[in-house]
């Protein structure tokens, strides 16, 4: 685990939304995190490392339901760009997309690893669409926001 201000707040909202324990936050290797990068053919940043290494084996009911964890990074890519292709889609993953999160095979988010900053924008989509949809959010704000919709569902409001 880093000690890097996304991560800090990213513990802490988890654990005030009790959506997670500390006992159930497990981070990512350092030769996890290589594979990941390896296996999508990427270089990473640094705060999503900082995430990998925090919460990339478990991370509590943050987005449960969801793929965005080791092992299955492993295979994002490759489940998103067979999405694409059982939909007839002519749209390609840019060469440096990084597929972060799927959701019961029907929806994938990326983010560009060619952008340089370190919070990237995200992309996102969605079975039906014809289009990637950018999202007017950052990683971090993509995260804060699940851990802000699960806290909601779990209060029922």
């Amino acid at each position: 685990m880093t000690d890097s201000p996304f991560v800090i707040e990213l513990v802490r909202k988890l654990l005030v939304a009790k959506l997670a324990s500390p006992q159930s936050l497990k981070g990512c290797s350092e030769k996890q995190i290589i594979e990941i990068e390896q296996a999508q053919g990427v270089k990473l940043p640094a705060l999503y490392k900082g995430f990998l290494s925090t919460v990339g084996l478990g991370a509590g009911q943050l987005l449960v339901g969801s793929d965005f964890r080791y092992p299955d990074l492993l295979s994002l890519k490759k489940w998103a760009q067979e999405l694409l292709v059982e939909n007839n889609q002519p749209l390609k993953l840019p060469e440096k997309a990084f597929v972060f999160y799927m959701h019961q095979g029907y929806q994938f988010d990326y983010f560009d690893t060619a952008d340089v900053r370190d919070d990237p924008v995200i992309f996102h989509f969605y079975e039906g669409e014809s289009a990637f949809k950018a999202m007017e959010m950052t990683f971090s704000e993509f995260v804060f926001q699940g851990i802000e919709d699960q806290r909601r569902i779990r209060l029922g409001i």
